[in-house]
């Protein structure tokens, strides 16, 4: 058995073990003080698992009630959460007691929204059942459910109590499902392991993947358990996935969207020459291996219509994160903390005027910031130096556009080069 430790505010432990699905009762009742529970799944896992977990848990002693939910993004709504809440009540849930997410991502981030607002928090255990959401969802307690088609805008941190991750559940699960999975693995490699991404290439133990996976995220979430800060390198690939998956109008996964979206920053990292040329390639290469695409079907334009609203938009910057030789994290953030040999950018159109619609022809521009933080980290002055913006290789092919940007706001694309500004 893998056990991993998780020393956030509420501190919790993690165990993956092939069958351990088998002693989940067990093991719940050992660690939880609560006599009664509400397990939580969707349509697709309760058939499954979700009658035998409840046998087994009455057998320990613990009162099970079960809920279950239509399966699907279209039912990770507040009215779900609201129909939950209903349900706990009904029930007589009290502080005391806990619930149980039993399935997926979505199965995780509904139930632990719950707990989080249910008599303003109470426990949860999780138990996921997908390999996306085993290495990415489970862990870290970001929980919450979609709002007016806008994923995860609303939701709280809240962590679990316990963690029971069975690998044997991942046989269950259509191939389109665990291919998702691999895309936030891979994620992982790119961010934090070379050995890792090296090892997705052949052959490999999913017990020890997942676990590895786990730790690298682990030890992120105690160093910024409220993503302020390195947590935002996990959103690889996410602000455009997500929008990739809001263009398809959900017939995208959102593996396959991140898997998307990275490659199309990784392209954007390498004209910019902040990765390595064989790197794109390289990476197209391991998604393919893995059911993965490696080209996006929407136009940057239809893509930026919804990036902008998404959960990690700020006002209208573009936030882009590297690391020397391999991109590491593209977001949209207002504010960008130092980390180790990134650079660190501060607004990013160099390339482009703001105009107040449908005003043309102003000329004023907006600079662009970029400071190289110091190798050692002891100090020492950053030099600002001037450099035209990445996101003018991502709208090379649409010069001249007008876009909509928000705030009566029209993003305009340069038609060539500018000079480069040097006055601050």
């Amino acid at each position: 058995m893998q056990i991993i430790n998780v020393r956030t505010g509420r501190p919790y432990t993690v165990k993956i073990e092939n069958g351990i699905l088998s002693r989940a009762a067990t093991l719940i009742a050992a660690g939880m003080e609560g006599r009664h529970t509400v397990i939580v799944t969707d349509d697709n896992v309760a058939p499954l698992y979700a009658e035998s977990l409840r046998a087994d848990l009455q057998a320990a002693g613990i009162r099970a009630d079960l809920f279950v939910f239509p399966h699907g993004e279209g039912h990770k709504t507040v009215d779900t959460v609201t129909a939950l809440l209903s349900f706990l009540v009904e029930k007589e849930i009290t502080r005391r007691d806990f619930l149980v997410a039993l399935g997926g991502g979505i199965v995780g981030d509904l139930c632990g929204f719950a707990a989080a607002i249910h008599l303003r928090g109470i426990p949860f255990v999780g138990i996921p059942t997908t390999l996306l959401a085993a290495v990415d969802s489970s862990v870290g307690g970001k929980t919450g459910v979609n709002l007016n088609g806008l994923k995860n805008q609303v939701g709280a941190f809240w962590q679990p109590s316990l963690v029971l991750c069975d690998p044997e559940t991942f046989r269950t699960l259509p191939a389109a499902d665990y291919a998702d999975g691999m895309a936030e693995v891979i994620k992982y490699a790119i961010l934090f392991d070379p050995a890792l991404y090296k090892s997705l290439l052949g052959d490999f133990d999913l017990c020890e993947v997942i676990a590895k996976c786990v730790d690298l995220k682990r030890a992120v979430v105690e160093e910024d358990e409220r993503d302020t800060g390195r947590r935002q390198l996990l959103n690889l690939g996410h602000t455009v996935g997500h929008a990739i998956e809001k263009c398809s109008g959900g017939s995208i996964s959102h593996g396959k969207a991140v898997a998307m979206g990275t490659v199309l920053v990784t392209r954007a990292a390498v004209e910019r020459g902040i990765c390595k040329e064989n790197f794109t390639a390289s990476l197209q290469k391991l998604l393919l291996s893995h059911g993965l695409p490696d080209e996006c079907p929407y136009p940057l334009t239809a893509l930026l219509t919804y990036m902008k609203s998404d959960k990690s938009a700020a006002g209208m910057r573009l936030r882009w994160f590297y690391r020397e030789r391999s991109v590491i994290a593209f977001s949209t953030r207002s504010r960008f903390p130092s980390f180790p040999h990134c650079f660190r950018r501060r607004i990013c159109y160099d390339c482009y005027r703001f105009t107040r619609a449908p005003a043309s022809g102003c000329d004023q521009r907006t600079r662009v910031e970029i400071r190289r933080a110091p190798r050692n980290h002891r100090g020492g002055t950053r030099r600002p130096y001037h450099k035209h913006c990445i996101i003018r290789a991502l709208l090379r092919h649409a010069r001249n556009a007008r876009l909509p940007f928000g705030n009566g706001r029209v993003l305009h694309a340069c038609g060539g080069r500018t000079d480069r500004h040097t006055d601050r």
